[in-house]
């Protein structure tokens, strides 16, 4: 069977890649397309201590990959390797590697055909340029001019391309006129490796304010979820116990309230009771009663009248003692076991209420009921 040929030069190179693998715990993947020779040998001596970039075929590259056993999910970088790319090893953070390539990029002039990175907008102002054949030009490009102090000038703001969208010649060539590079050169990274994990650009993409914003509010917001669930930790502690004392002082306050309010409403509803009691009931005697018989009445029936109606008399006023007296031991009880200092008003009542129960029992014992 026909084996093909690979040189030791090829071998040497998967090696190699295979070496930087293990040697480097962070890989990125960097498209290397419309990147100028210049500037990619100035931004490989800005980073030379920090990174280490490999450019060679991609073939090779995947045969390194095949041969990495100690990466978890490191063959996944294959599917990833499209265009002009390259491999940047390091053992800086991921975020911290971004920031880097970032600022090590510059600004360009735009070339015909090139994607426009974002909204290209040419702004309202003046020109270095004098009146002339310039007009002409700006205008075909949608742009509104004036004379201002000898000078060509933008009236308005006006958008030459919109992000996404191909520049071509006509526009290049405006914007490279007024002096707008809207273009950045550097190492355009897709994504970085590390233990299993991928991150990618727009992952990476985030301003350190934003970033400790973030974490400010996933922290807020779990501090909530864990006071909310009354769950105890070094950070929630100190907030619950006071929480706690707050409630508990609210809700002691509310129930003071409450038993003042009961105890008002206890208060005078005792104070009813007592004056009812304390009224001299009316009871009819006998006298008054006969009264009422008509003179029609037999002399016999009048007789057990007076009879019954004398028994009646004794029964009620002994009902209505039994009641007074019974009042006077309750009430009496009452403020005994109360914490509350006896009202004067209740002192004199009671003084009343002994004075009806010794008429009554008076009255008793001289048979007038």
């Amino acid at each position: 069977m026909y084996k093909a040929h690979v040189s030791e030069l090829k071998k040497k190179e998967v090696e190699s890649i295979k070496e930087l693998f293990d040697k480097y715990k962070v890989v990125a993947i960097i498209n290397m397309e419309n990147l100028p020779a210049l500037q990619l040998q100035r931004m490989k001596s800005q980073l030379k201590d920090k990174i280490v970039l490999k450019m060679t075929k991609k073939r090779l590259i995947k045969l390194a990959i095949d041969q990495v056993k100690n990466k978890k999910d490191i063959e996944k970088l294959k599917e990833y390797l499209t265009g002009m790319s390259a491999l940047l090893f390091t053992n800086e953070d991921p975020f911290k590697l971004y920031k880097l390539i970032n600022k090590s990029k510059s600004n360009a002039p735009a070339k015909p055909g090139q994607i426009a990175p974002k909204d290209l907008i040419v702004p309202a102002g003046p020109t270095n340029f004098v009146p002339g054949p310039i007009i002409g030009e700006l205008g075909q490009a949608g742009l509104k001019t004036e004379i201002k102090e000898g000078k060509v000038a933008i009236k308005e703001d006006k958008l030459l391309v919109k992000q996404g969208q191909v520049i071509n010649t006509k526009t290049a060539d405006i914007l490279l006129k007024l002096g707008i590079e809207p273009m950045e050169i550097g190492l355009n990274l897709i994504l970085t490796y590390e233990n299993g994990e991928f991150l990618y650009k727009d992952v990476l993409d985030v301003s350190e304010e934003e970033y400790s914003n973030r974490i400010l509010v996933c922290y807020k917001d779990s501090l909530n979820l864990a006071l909310h669930m009354s769950y105890i930790s070094k950070d929630t502690i100190e907030i619950l116990i006071k929480k706690v004392y707050s409630e508990s002082n609210a809700l002691n306050n509310k129930l003071d309230l409450k038993d003042i309010k009961s105890s008002k409403d206890e208060a005078k509803e005792e104070k009813e009771e007592i004056k009812e009691t304390l009224e001299e009931p009316k009871i009819e005697t006998k006298e008054a009663l006969l009264t009422n018989v008509p003179e029609t009445e037999k002399k016999e029936e009048v007789i057990e009248m007076k009879e019954k109606i004398k028994e009646e008399d004794v029964e009620v006023a002994q009902r209505v003692l039994k009641l007074l007296q019974d009042k006077k031991i309750e009430q009496q009880k009452m403020f005994q076991t109360s914490s509350r200092p006896i009202d004067k008003d209740f002192i004199s009542k009671e003084k009343e209420l002994d004075k009806i129960i010794t008429k009554l029992k008076d009255k008793k014992a001289r048979g007038e009921i």
